[in-house]
């Protein structure tokens, strides 16, 4: 987790994924959307993370048919002033059959 040592951040999560979606940070449920609506829709939520921390990360999507879509971007309180791909640069997966 950047940030500064010991400061607690607040970390929102903004996922795109066609079909579901589940974010884990921790074993705590940060998104918990496994509906299986098809069609890209935007999935929420957040959690207080500690800068300086290392957390284990888990992320699942599920696509019922047709082309498939996952996207997952955050926006730290205090560090970015918007949602930013977590690595900084365009991590979006997009697959067609």
């Amino acid at each position: 987790m950047p940030g500064n040592e010991g400061q607690n951040y607040t970390v929102y999560f903004q996922n795109y994924d066609d079909d579901g979606s589940i974010l884990k940070i921790d074993n705590v449920s940060v998104i918990d959307d496994w509906n299986g609506v098809h069609g890209i829709t935007e999935k929420l939520g957040s959690i207080t993370l500690v800068g300086g921390n290392s957390y284990f990360f888990e992320r699942y999507f599920n696509e019922r048919d047709g082309a498939a879509v996952m996207s997952q971007k955050w926006k730290i309180v205090g560090i970015h002033s918007d949602y930013i791909f977590m690595n900084g640069q365009n991590d979006f997966f997009h697959y067609s059959n």
